[in-house]
């Protein structure tokens, strides 16, 4: 099985995926990178590990994985009209996700919905990166990396928490690209933390959206196929157990 990992030399210069004189690197993006780099540098681990996000089996030949993702900023480099014709998409889109919102107790303000607004919700999906993005002929899989910390949420604007403005991009970039598949969104974090993200106001903004909610699973279930005295496995357990 020949899986691509597109960006691997960037991430694999950025991050220390290993121990250095007994120093451990926390940071969520050194995890992110340490798991699904080596779940996907593996077959059977990419099989079975990734069974939890969603993913057709026979489609995993052809998968590729996107490390810190930006698919909208990429997008807009390439085709400069993106800026002029994005907003009729986001305007189609956003109304369905305000209206699940007012279904939740996340309070809006007025903004971001108007002409006047275009040029920072542009900035804010051109900005908007995903940790872990794995796409294959039928779906999109667009992980959050949480290793302690929970979803952000700062603020009033609808483009704030962090999930809705995620999948807000996904969708006005499939509208601009055409692009039929089906998005499945993922958070993987700390155990002790599923249930308090599961109950999150965001997610079930999204559930009201589209009649499913994103999945929450902890890291140990991500890793459930890996034998439990792999390097990899103790890494994270290392990681994982620091404050």
């Amino acid at each position: 099985m020949k899986l691509s990992v597109i960006k691997f030399f960037f991430a694999s210069k950025i991050f220390n995926f290993g121990r250095s004189s007994g120093i451990i690197n926390r940071a969520e993006n050194n995890l992110t990178a340490k798991v699904f780099i080596n779940l996907y540098n593996s077959s059977v681990l990419a099989k079975k590990g990734f069974k939890y996000l969603g993913l057709e089996e026979d489609k995993l030949d052809s998968a590729k994985l996107e490390l810190f993702w930006k698919g909208f900023r990429d997008y807009a480099a390439e085709y400069k009209e993106c800026k002029e014709n994005f907003f009729v998409e986001y305007k189609r889109i956003i109304k369905g996700i305000r209206d699940a919102v007012r279904k939740t107790k996340l309070r809006m303000r007025d903004n971001y919905y108007s002409d006047q607004d275009r040029e920072k919700i542009f900035n804010e999906l051109r900005n908007t990166e995903i940790d872990a993005a794995i796409f294959t002929e039928g779906s999109i899989c667009l992980v959050e990396a949480k290793r302690k910390e929970k979803l952000g949420s700062n603020g009033k604007n609808i483009l704030a928490h962090q999930l809705i403005r995620q999948r807000v991009m996904i969708e006005v970039l499939k509208a601009l690209q055409w692009d039929k598949r089906d998005v499945f969104m993922f958070v993987v974090c700390d155990s002790e933390k599923v249930r308090s993200i599961e109950r999150m106001e965001q997610l079930k903004a999204l559930n009201y959206w589209e009649g499913k909610c994103p999945h929450v699973i902890s890291w140990p279930e991500l890793l459930v196929s890996l034998p439990a005295s792999s390097t990899l496995q103790q890494e994270v357990e290392s990681i994982l157990s620091l404050d």
